[in-house]
């Protein structure tokens, strides 16, 4: 689970991360790896590394500073670099194969080299070779007349071979056959007849099988299983369960690794920022401490398998790191209440994945209530377009909840991941606002999708349907009240536009006690809505106020009534 190793001294004394041992020396790449050059037996240190820390330590300090290490990596640790590197979902990208050969042709012993050769996944060699090379047998001690090109003898003179155009390519292939016939010739000759006779797509299926069977030891589990983490689990029910009987979710603790080696984005990210950070520093117990983060680095590894992240490329999912932290902040502080010591209880024996999961199916409630919304009646009027009836701070909103790892936005310019009960109290009281706009259009005032697109398509109208809104609507509605005409949506014209401007900037209502002034709209709802929806009705009045004050304040006059179509319906 490592990425790179942060310098200790980044982190204060009283964080969490400090509990925890890590496998190399502190410092940035580059002094690690002058530290463990420095070490009596710096092979036998690499030799027994983490081969995920390892191949990290290799990106993190950049291919020029570390291609001479390669020679001191085990096979099975050669064979992890190729694993975590050289794949993208279930495909062997062979040319990323190229710079760890070369380095082992370059650097390793005869010895290493036959080790290497032998001891990597057959099928990944030979599909290398199956990729860059053509092999077929010789013509009565001759090269076949019909092969054109880089064309050679094999060095026993038992096989043509036809080397890539590619002059670097076929460099590293000429080293690799010639260094490999020195020390392992019957290994050539079968790697050559796999090339000839072995199928790309079964060498290929095997050499996936046996590479995810290698990464589950570091906790990269299959893309189907890692989905298992975004499972919907009931946050309700799991916290009334949970609160009946604490250890209902006991699981068994596994034996921590000597080092816990974090990626390096979990490490950066992991701060007060996060719920699941404040309650780990109220933690003494620091091998619960490790024990969590061991957790939270498995928990991040699935997440990144899920998310689309190869083993390899962790260090690029800096924003799965962050949501996954989010999520699991957000169903910790749910679980407990956002009490900390009930949070710390609930840490130590409830599994993290299982947090996650509650943190995760919070803002999906509110995805499936948004969902739902669509069908009763709708949220548009225009086909192709989900929520022209949202303004755009609503809009945010809907698009960032609408996704299959849901954000959150405050407005249209401020998006965040979900991380907080703050955030997902907001939400639930912004989408239950949109229940009640909805239900004010579509119930009380007994208006259609239909209808409303007539109103809309009619000529006379200057309004423009993409930016026609749930709002435009009521401020239209409340407009001809403030007018004192009868409540209703038709469009204002520009003589009515001046007149509202006018009571707008006097502020009618000001003189009547506030909202009072629109008690009759008020109990006109009430015969049709229960009480509790007295308060969103008046919070959409007084926001709509606000809006037309601020639209009309110091307007003296009004040459053009379309200027105003985002603000209420008018004519032309």
């Amino acid at each position: 689970m490592s990425d790179k190793i942060i310098n200790l001294d980044a982190h204060r004394p009283d964080s969490p991360l400090s509990h925890v041992t890590r496998s190399l020396p502190p410092g940035e790449p580059t002094e690690q790896i002058k530290a463990i050059l420095d070490m009596d037996d710096p092979e036998g240190f690499f030799e027994q590394l983490d081969a995920q820390v390892f191949y990290q330590l290799i990106k993190s300090a950049g291919w020029d500073q570390t291609h001479d290490l390669i020679h001191y990596a085990t096979p099975a640790q050669i064979q992890n670099f190729v694993d975590f590197d050289c794949w993208t979902r279930d495909r062997l990208i062979p040319e990323k194969m190229e710079k760890w050969l070369l380095a082992i042709v370059t650097e390793a012993s005869d010895e290493k080299l036959k080790k290497v050769m032998r001891e990597v996944d057959a099928e990944v060699i030979s599909i290398y070779f199956k990729s860059f090379l053509h092999v077929e047998d010789l013509d009565d001690g001759r090269i076949p007349d019909h092969l054109e090109g880089n064309v050679s003898m094999s060095p026993d003179g038992a096989y043509a071979l036809v080397y890539p155009e590619n002059e670097d390519r076929a460099a590293l292939m000429r080293a690799l056959v010639e260094r490999t016939y020195a020390v392992d010739r019957v290994l050539v000759w079968t790697l050559f007849e796999a090339t000839r006779w072995e199928l790309m797509s079964e060498m290929e299926e095997y050499a996936y099988k046996w590479r995810n069977s290698r990464l589950e030891e570091f906790g990269f589990v299959s893309r189907e299983e890692a989905m298992e983490a975004y499972q919907y689990l009931d946050p309700a029910k799991f916290r009334d369960s949970l609160d009946k009987k604490p250890s209902l979710d006991a699981f068994i603790e596994r034996a921590l690794p000597k080092n816990i080696d974090l990626p390096v984005v979990v490490e950066d990210e992991l701060d007060e920022e996060f719920f699941v950070y404040r309650v780990l520093n109220t933690i003494d117990d620091p091998r619960q401490i490790q024990s969590i983060i061991y957790q939270i680095g498995a928990l991040t590894n699935r997440t990144m398998m899920a998310d689309g992240i190869e083993p390899g490329e962790v260090e690029s999912g800096r924003e799965v790191a962050r949501r996954t932290l989010g999520y699991l902040s957000l169903g910790l502080e749910f679980l407990s209440r956002a009490e900390m010591a009930r949070a710390a209880e609930t840490l130590a024996s409830v599994p993290v994945k299982r947090i996650f999961q509650v943190g995760f199916s919070l803002p999906r409630k509110l995805q499936a209530q948004l969902a739902s919304l669509e069908e009763r009646p709708a949220l548009t009027l225009i086909d192709g377009e989900r929520y022209s009836l949202l303004n755009e701070d609503e809009r945010a909103l809907a698009e960032s909840l609408d996704r299959p790892r849901p954000t959150f936005a405050w407005d249209w310019r401020s998006f965040e991941i979900f991380k907080s009960q703050d955030q997902l109290d907001a939400a639930a009281v912004r989408i239950g606002m949109l229940a009640f706009k909805q239900i004010w259009l579509f119930g009380i005032i007994e208006q259609t999708p239909r209808s409303l697109s007539e109103t809309l398509d009619s000529e006379l109208l200057a309004n423009n349907e993409t930016t026609t809104t749930f709002d435009v609507f009521f401020a239209t509605w409340l407009a001809r009240f403030i007018l004192g005409d009868e409540p209703r949506i038709d469009p204002l014209d520009g003589a009515e536009i001046a007149q509202l401007i006018q009571k707008i900037n006097q502020a009618p209502w000001d003189a009547e006690g506030g909202t009072a002034f629109f008690k009759p709209l008020l109990d006109q709802l009430s015969a049709k809505m229960p009480p509790s929806s007295n308060v969103l009705f008046t919070r959409w009045v007084v926001a709509t106020l606000a809006r037309l004050d601020d639209e009309f304040a110091g307007v003296t006059g009004v040459d053009n009534s379309a200027l105003f179509q985002e603000v209420v319906l008018v004519h032309v």
